[in-house]
């Protein structure tokens, strides 16, 4: 299966793992809410809903979406350890960086209940920058 180029837009890499922080998912997307949205919500993939996986612990931003298939694969590739030390590089709690606001997307319409004319006052307030590779 082929990937199409979408030179202009931004890739992300990204760890999940579950509340003990025993299993970990590597992913990539070129909408990050929208997908780690999809994980919490037991709608992103078979493997995290069935084990759990929701937490996320680690994000890189990518210049495309070509280069974070690449890291995705390169990272899918690693023993546990070494993502586990990627991750506490920037995460050294393995803290949820989901909660508590850490990302700053908009909220997509079909995410938002209610009118739609909210979906502007839908942001998360960032207290800590996506780490870019």
């Amino acid at each position: 299966m082929g990937y199409h180029t979408y030179s202009g837009k931004n890739g992300y890499v990204y760890i999940l793992a579950n509340y003990d922080r025993n299993v970990l998912y590597v992913g990539m997307t070129d909408d990050l809410y929208q997908r780690v949205w999809k994980h919490r919500n037991g709608k992103g993939s078979r493997f995290t809903k069935k084990y759990n996986v929701k937490y996320l612990m680690y994000v890189e931003k990518l210049p495309n979406i070509n280069e974070a298939i690449q890291r995705e694969k390169q990272l899918k590739n690693w023993r546990r350890e070494w993502k586990l030390n990627l991750i506490k590089e920037d995460n050294p709690t393995l803290e949820d960086l989901w909660e508590g606001s850490k990302i700053t997307y908009p909220c997509h319409p079909e995410l938002v209940s209610g009118s739609r004319a909210n979906i502007d006052l839908c942001y998360l307030v960032p207290t800590q920058s996506i780490g870019t590779r």
